[in-house]
Formats: C-alpha cells, structure tokens, sequence
C-alpha cells in the first residue's frame, strides 16, 4: 500500500503501515529529501527499515526539444487541470517542461535524494508523442546517470 502522506500524523502512519510513499509533492529534490528524513525518523521510532519503503514520486513532464514550445503546452495543460499556471503550481508539485536533458536533470536530481520509482503525467495533449520522448530520449539519460546512494 503506497500512501500520499505530507502532514505528521499520516506521516507516522506511513512508517508503521506503508509499503511505499506516494507524495504528488514535494516540488523540489530539498524539500522531498527533507521529507524523506522525516519519514526515516519515523521508522526509527516504529523499529521498521526505512529502506523497505518505495519512495514514488508523481510528477508532471513535457518533453521538447523546443523549449518555449514546451513551456507554452505545460502552462496550456496546468491552466484547463488546474485552473492555475506554472508560477503557482510548482510551489506545490514537481513540474518540468522542456528539452530531454532539462527533463532527465530533473528527475535525477530527485533520484539522488532517493526517490526509487516515478508516476509520470505528460502535460500535453499529445500523450503518445510524450511517452515517446520520454522513453527514447529521457529514459536513456537517466540510466546513463544512475546513483546509488541517497544524498541531500
């Protein structure tokens, strides 16, 4: 069972009954790592290993080579979902629009403060165009760049 905790108490609940955290959240690899030491201390507390836990995170993607193109469908995307645009929405969410580099950057920066596994949406009309960005042109930089270790 994946829970989508952020506040203490489901937190604490996470760390003795999860299988894995699910956050749509946070925006940036600081603020998830600092979760995630959160999350580590509950463990501790609940004598459970932090590391049976997946660490997911959902994020929204829009794969480009035309950066401006990318920003312009993302910002299209978050204003109909949302009714709010990128400035308010990545205060809130991790969102990245742009070339496939930006994109794989992105998600390894998250992957150095150990996140394992991704649910990624395409802010696009076009999701089989976006999925084959990503699995041509994303994928293979991430896999070239892995890390181990968590790291802040």
């Amino acid at each position: 069972m994946l829970l989508a905790a952020a506040a203490e108490r489901p937190l604490r609940r996470l760390a003795r009954l999860g299988d894995g955290w699910l956050p749509i959240g946070p925006p940036d690899p600081q603020a998830f790592f600092e979760a995630w030491k959160r999350i580590q201390d509950y463990c501790s507390e609940a004598s459970r290993d932090p590391a049976t836990l997946r660490r997911v995170l959902y994020v929204t993607l829009n794969v480009n080579r035309d950066a401006a193109s990318a920003a312009k469908e993302m910002e299209a995307f978050l204003e109909a979902y949302y009714g709010a645009g990128h400035e308010r929405i990545a205060r809130e969410q991790a969102i990245r629009a742009g070339e496939p580099e930006r994109c794989a950057e992105f998600l390894r920066a998250f992957v150095e403060v150990g996140v394992s596994h991704f649910v990624v949406r395409f802010a696009s009309s076009d999701q089989e165009r976006q999925m084959d960005e990503f699995v041509s042109e994303v994928i293979p930089l991430l896999s070239a760049g892995q890390s181990s270790e968590p790291r802040a």
